[in-house]
């Protein structure tokens, strides 16, 4: 009986993450609140900071190039799929949690920076995602795809607050081996 109620309860925690979080540029100042940057320079956590009127400071969590390469704190516990309709020139983007991970983003203070590889107005749009759980997966699509402005995505990048950056596993584990260590060494010391 533990052992079924235990499976459950193990697919229960990882069927939350079957939410998707819509991002549509077109819901900028309606349901996202967004800024929109006419800079040609890839935005850097410090930027971001001034943009937004930030007190705190952020790093980046996780960045993904079109052309491959992820980068940041999170880069191994995210994936993306850049989407349109032609696949060269993406206008959207879903960005996965990996499922069997259990460190993800925590967002007190997160930002979206979607970036565009041509001549698109703006160059770059900055999104709040203070309200996302860090394992919904975040749906991307409309960026430069029908207002007549050419564009396509070069990069998304999450930004957040330094002090929410988690503990590296390898040092909880070491901490649990120690204890386990200790009251190992009281046992046998009982004995």
């Amino acid at each position: 009986m533990f052992r079924i109620l235990s499976i459950l309860v193990f697919l229960g925690a990882f069927s939350l993450n079957a939410q998707a979080v819509s991002i549509d540029p077109d819901d900028c100042g309606g349901t996202l609140t967004c800024w929109e940057v006419n800079t040609t320079p890839a935005l850097h956590a410090d930027d971001v900071e001034i943009i937004v009127g930030s007190s705190s400071e952020l790093v980046l969590y996780y960045k993904q190039d079109f052309g491959g390469g992820e980068t940041g704190f999170f880069s191994d516990n995210y994936e993306t799929t850049f989407t349109g309709a032609v696949s060269s020139e993406p206008t959207g983007a879903d960005i996965v949690h990996d499922i069997g991970d259990l460190v993800s983003i925590n967002c007190p203070e997160c930002y979206l920076v979607v970036k565009d590889g041509a001549n698109g107005d703006p160059s770059q749009y900055i999104i709040d995602l203070s309200t996302w759980n860090g394992l919904d997966t975040l749906s991307l699509s409309g960026f430069w795809d029908g207002s007549g402005v050419a564009g396509a995505i070069s990069h998304v990048a999450i930004y957040g607050d330094v002090s929410a950056v988690p503990v590296p596993a390898a040092i909880w584990l070491f901490g649990t081996a120690l204890i386990g260590l200790v009251g190992f060494g009281k046992r046998k010391l009982a004995v």
